[in-house]
């Protein structure tokens, strides 16, 4: 095997699919689960149920591989917040790290999730990676748990805190596609009040600061965002100008979640200075290029 052989699981998936070309051009013999594989040369896909242990045993015993990145999880839409599922993902993902250490496996990126920090959390200073975790969900709580448990194996590992994502194959119910479909087909958009400061980061960005985080020497947590906090209000605003509409925006139209944080943002002192991951792109620019390919979808 290549001194460098990744498995990524999740692959097919919204952040997964974005890591791919990243660790091809580090250097990475890539192999992918996926159920469903995509058109990248270069990338040996496996089809794998990593909710069966003996289907993970197989696979990692054939593969070997130096390094993971986990993408995988329950991520349905609107569901996988309180989903009993997390609870399944969480053992499979403890399986899948301690046999792949067993198997010479080498160093670990799990993709955990801001939802681990306590979302009570007072003031609007960037959250850092040091600062207390308290989920509020059984999603978060999973993430959480799984991150203690990784903390404690003999190996070499990272962990990614992700903020708020938009992007290519986005959930079209999410609010960046759905803010765009409804603001180009000139209807009513129905938005909440808009007031919570939140980061959102072009999934292509993430994926690539995935990469580079496994490719680094930088141990525990580290979040990723875009360093551009923004209000919701802001956000949807930004995108009715670029897609040029003149409807009715209709704040306040949706009720918030009583538990979401009025702030929700990141420092990346550990993304950018350890991890050495500096790329920006203008969040306007991303969406541009969102809303140019929904105007050329058919129908």
């Amino acid at each position: 095997m290549p001194a460098k052989t990744v498995l990524v699981t999740g692959a097919g998936g919204f952040i997964g699919r974005q890591t791919l070309q990243t660790l091809i051009d580090l250097g990475y013999q890539v192999h992918a689960v996926s159920r469903h594989p995509l058109d990248v040369p270069g990338i040996q896909w496996h089809s794998c149920d990593l909710l069966d242990t003996a289907a993970t045993k197989s696979l990692l015993e054939k593969i070997r591989p130096s390094h993971l990145l986990h993408n995988a999880w329950y991520a349905e839409h609107g569901k996988f917040w309180t989903s009993p599922e997390n609870a399944l993902w969480l053992e499979a993902s403890t399986y899948l790290f301690k046999k792949f250490i067993s198997c010479g496996g080498q160093r670990i990126l799990g993709v955990g999730t801001c939802a681990e920090y306590d979302w009570q959390r007072e003031g609007q200073t960037p959250w850092q990676e040091t600062d207390p975790c308290h989920p509020h969900t059984a999603y978060g709580q999973a993430k959480l748990m799984l991150l203690n448990r990784l903390a404690t194996l003999p190996v070499s590992y990272s962990w990614a805190r992700i903020f708020m994502l938009f992007g290519p194959g986005e959930n079209p119910n999410r609010l960046v596609p759905y803010t765009i479909r409804t603001a180009l087909a000139g209807k009513d958009i129905l938005c909440s009040e808009g007031s919570q400061i939140r980061d959102f980061i072009d999934t292509r960005i993430c994926g690539r600061a995935l990469a580079q985080l496994l490719e680094s020497n930088t141990i525990g947590s580290v979040n990723i965002g875009s360093g551009e906090a923004t209000s919701i209000a802001t956000l949807v605003k930004k995108i009715c100008a670029l897609c040029d509409y003149t409807g009715n925006i209709k704040f306040g139209a949706v009720a918030m979640n009583k538990s979401d944080p009025s702030f929700m943002a990141p420092d990346l002192s550990r993304l950018h200075n350890e991890a050495g991951f500096h790329e920006q792109k203008n969040t306007a620019e991303s969406l541009m290029e969102m809303i140019e390919a929904s105007r050329k979808k058919p129908g």
